[in-house]
């Protein structure tokens, strides 16, 4: 009982006039839309049940068998105002379920998700171990505090998430967040009650995903971290798509 929420509600204005008409999530990669790989690779996991969330130009979309959602005031609010919609819009049984949230400008391998639902916590996100790559290409990039780094016998134990920003110095960096939060049915009241939290807070509606996650570290709840290192690609700038159309995952993007 797995449901997935895909954050889509901006324009991606680093992209120029490739998204003067029609939202990131839907710009073509490898002869589709980036958002139709996500789904694609969420169905190949056996997850059917995808709500996204659409903002600038929202009759863009014409992804089947998907719940849409709207987050009209894309313009003025973040990531988490887009995920209060989604989980608004959920309807009651979802309290039971499980839910993975990610971004709608990510290319994945099913690894990444199918993984991260194999870890046994309420909480849980996906870590690049790999994270001088961002660096190296001067993005911003969520890096990520742990209670222990990556190692080899890492595999046995419970790494949970410290503190997560874009500006962490090197010297406590373990990772970068990749974007996708795993939240278990008893973990959902309390994503609930921190994101109304952080949206009534001033300045609050352009909060973002970053700031529930380092919300829930701070509580006492543990985010569990699961390590990997690739299988993904952010598409943020034009020279993205450039690596986006070599971008392979065996047998998830063909």
């Amino acid at each position: 009982d797995v449901r997935t929420v895909v954050l889509a509600a901006s324009r991606g204005e680093e992209l120029g006039e490739l998204t003067s008409n029609r939202p990131k999530a839907m710009i073509a990669v490898n002869g589709r839309p980036l958002v139709q790989h996500i789904v694609d690779a969420f169905n190949a996991i056996g997850v059917k049940n995808i709500t996204l969330v659409r903002g600038f130009r929202k009759d863009a979309f014409d992804i089947p068998n998907l719940h849409y959602v709207d987050n009209d005031d894309f313009e003025q609010s973040g990531e988490l105002a887009s995920l209060q919609v989604a989980l608004d819009a959920l309807p009651a049984e979802s309290a039971e379920a499980t839910l993975v949230v990610c971004y709608g400008d990510v290319l994945f391998s099913k690894f990444v998700p199918q993984a991260l639902l194999d870890v046994d916590a309420d909480l849980a996100i996906a870590v690049d171990t790999d994270w001088r790559v961002s660096a190296n290409r001067d993005r911003a990039a969520d890096l990520v505090r742990c209670s222990a780094p990556h190692a080899r016998d890492a595999f046995y134990k419970r790494i949970n998430l410290e503190r997560i920003s874009t500006e962490l110095p090197e010297e406590e960096v373990h990772g970068e967040w990749m974007g996708f939060l795993k939240i278990g049915a008893d973990a959902q009241p309390l994503v609930r009650q921190l994101t109304a939290e952080l949206l009534s807070a001033p300045d609050g509606r352009q909060a973002a995903l970053v700031d529930l996650l380092q919300a829930l570290a701070s509580s006492p709840r543990d985010v569990e971290v699961f390590y990997t290192t690739g299988h993904w690609l952010d598409v943020d700038r034009l020279a993205d798509l450039g690596s986006a159309g070599s971008f392979e995952a065996p047998g998830d993007l063909k």
